[in-house]
């Protein structure tokens, strides 16, 4: 229902009706609870949620892996990780999307080497043929510093060896890594070797250039990117008036 077509106003919606459910008496089941903390991440809130956790918990709904991760977003979103890491730990069952959204809470917070810690356990308990984009994509964006840079390389490898390059997602966070590790050359290498670049694999390689100092560079991928159809974000578009600007290319910058 609501919490399926997303959004701010599809949110509150949902707020207001489990209000009504919980001033009637009524229990929400699974799909309901889940549409809850789904509404709440959207939200960036927990308010609510935390109402819910405590029904899940009353009603024994703990081992629903649709809950318990709608859960784990709904405190990872927030920032409230510890909470989330609490979720995660009483988890019977886990999915990719699972240890991914863990992986991203410790990430986004700068926690990197609890957001490593997730990902070894990961493949320790699901072993190498479970190895998936969504949990590597989570891990490498948590390692775009230089200090981490040889720990990137490492992941990088282990993404090849088992075939995981052809997940586009994948390799626009690789251009991104090394970009901003300033690797410069790795991040080129990733972009040339990508078969199926979108605008964000240009828009990275793009700002990349920029970032790193590569002004000419950045003002003539861009113009390949243009020449090639491809619509620029309002992020690329910064980038490269930041290069326009840095070679003094005011005219072209305009």
């Amino acid at each position: 229902g609501y919490s399926q077509n997303g959004g701010f106003s599809s949110s509150h919606a949902v707020m207001k009706l489990f209000r009504e459910m919980r001033a009637q008496d009524i229990l929400p089941n699974a799909y309901t609870l889940a549409g809850i903390f789904k509404a709440e991440s959207s939200l960036g809130s927990c308010a609510v949620g935390r109402q819910a956790h405590a029904l899940v918990v009353k009603m024994s709904s703990f081992g629903d892996i649709y809950v318990d991760t709608s859960m784990l977003g709904m405190y990872c979103k927030a920032g409230l990780v510890e909470d989330g890491l609490k979720v995660f730990a009483f988890m019977p069952e886990r999915n990719t999307y699972t240890w991914s959204t863990m992986v991203s809470g410790f990430a986004t917070r700068g926690r990197v080497e609890e957001a490593i810690k997730v990902f070894n356990l990961f493949r320790r308990e699901k072993g190498e043929g479970s190895d998936t984009d969504y949990v590597f994509t989570a891990v490498l964006s948590s390692l775009a510093a230089t200090e981490y840079v040889g720990l990137g390389r490492q992941i990088h490898c282990i993404t090849v060896k088992n075939g995981l390059l052809s997940f586009v997602a994948l390799s626009n966070v690789l251009v991104t890594m090394y970009s901003k590790c300033e690797s410069l050359t790795e991040a080129c290498k990733m972009f040339d070797s990508s078969g199926d670049r979108n605008s964000i694999t240009w828009s990275a390689m793009v700002t990349g250039y920029s970032q790193n100092g590569e002004s000419l560079a950045a003002v003539n991928l861009f113009s390949r990117m243009f020449s090639a159809g491809i619509k620029p974000s309002e992020y690329t578009i910064v980038g490269v008036l930041n290069a326009c600007s840095d070679i003094c290319y005011i005219e072209e910058g305009k």
